[in-house]
């Protein structure tokens, strides 16, 4: 993704802002292609831990390792059903830290 980012001159939110509105239009992405299995196991036990609505304590506790737009991907790919209209609102948003 950063080579995209940087050939196109995109920063890495756009890109991001880009794969989570393709997620939420029902395209399929391979999460494997943004974070290995290791670092997905580590965003899952702190959504486990702390809920799919906290994304800035899931960011928090895994000390800045992961950026916001990869937690909301994370998210939007593997958040029980129901929970949709969270990611929907956020990704409207520009403010980096939902309160």
């Amino acid at each position: 993704m950063e080579e995209i980012a940087e050939i196109r001159r995109l920063a890495m939110s756009t890109i991001h802002g880009h794969l989570l509105a393709a997620i939420i239009a029902g395209e399929a992405v391979d999460l494997h292609r943004i974070v290995s299995p290791a670092e997905q196991n580590d965003i899952a036990a702190a959504f486990a831990r702390l809920g799919f609505s906290n994304l800035t304590g899931v960011y928090e506790s895994l000390k800045e390792r992961y950026s916001y737009g990869v937690l909301r991907i994370y998210r939007a790919i593997n958040q029980p059903k129901g929970n949709e209209e969270i990611v929907r609102l956020e990704a409207g948003s520009s403010n980096p830290k939902p309160s």
